[in-house]
C-alpha cells in the first residue's frame, strides 16, 4: 500500500518498485470532519465558542459548516491537490496535461500504476532490496537491520492480560505477525565491514 501521501513522498524516488496487486495512486486531496452537533442538541448539550478571526473553527463538529467555510476549505484542498499533481509531473517526468485525467483521486493496482507511468517496475521488497544493493555495490550477503518502535509497559500490561485470559487470540495474533511483514524503517548495513 503506497496511496495518496505514500505515493506522495515516493514519487521523487529514482526507482520505485510495486507488487502487481499493491494498491498505490489515489493522487488527491480530502478532508472530513464529523459533526455531531445534532446529537448534542438532542441531549442538551450546547458548546460555547469564542473565537478571533470568523474562519478560525472552520470544520467544528459542533455545528454545520456554512457555505463560506466550504468554499474556503474546497479553495484550499484544489490548490493542495494541483499541488500533488504538479510535484508527481515533476517528480516522474509525466506531461501535467496527460497526468490530470488519472489523477482524481482513484486507486491503481501495481500494475495499473506502471501502465500509467506511476511505478517504474513490478517487483517485490526482495526485488527492491537486490536492485539497491546491486545500486549501491553492495555484496550479496549485505543485510537489513529492522529498527522497532519500543511498545509501551502499558500496552504491554494490556495485552499480556488479554492473551492469558484468551489463549487462542494469542496463537491467532502470533499467526497473523509472523504471515504479515511488520511495518516500519528498514536500513541497510554491509556485514563485511564488521
Amino acid at each position: 500500500l503506497a496511496a495518496s501521501g505514500g505515493y506522495y513522498i515516493s514519487s521523487p524516488a529514482f526507482k520505485i518498485f510495486a507488487n502487481p496487486g499493491s494498491v498505490t495512486g489515489s493522487i488527491g486531496a480530502i478532508m472530513s470532519f464529523p459533526h455531531y452537533y445534532k446529537l448534542l442538541n438532542k441531549i442538551g448539550v450546547d458548546v460555547e465558542v469564542i473565537k478571533a478571526g470568523e474562519l478560525k473553527d472552520v470544520g467544528s463538529p459542533h455545528r454545520e459548516s456554512t457555505p463560506r467555510e466550504k468554499a474556503y476549505l474546497q479553495t484550499m484542498l484544489n490548490d493542495i491537490h494541483n499541488q500533488f499533481i504538479e510535484d508527481v509531473s515533476r517528480a516522474r517526468s509525466i506531461d501535467i496535461d496527460s497526468l490530470r485525467p488519472i489523477a482524481d483521486g482513484r486507486i491503481f493496482t501495481g500494475r495499473q500504476a506502471l501502465l500509467a507511468g506511476l511505478v517504474d517496475t513490478l517487483g517485490s521488497y526482495e526485488d527492491a532490496l537486490s536492485y539497491l544493493k546491486e545500486y549501491l555495490g553492495l555484496p550479496d550477503k549485505t543485510g537489513v537491520i529492522e529498527k522497532k518502535k519500543p511498545e509501551s509497559f502499558l500496552k504491554r500490561m494490556l495485552y499480556d492480560e488479554l492473551f492469558n485470559k484468551f489463549p487462542l487470540l494469542k496463537r491467532a495474533s502470533a499467526i497473523a505477525s509472523s504471515a504479515a511483514p511488520s511495518v516500519g524503517p528498514y536500513f541497510l548495513f554491509d556485514m563485511s565491514v564488521r
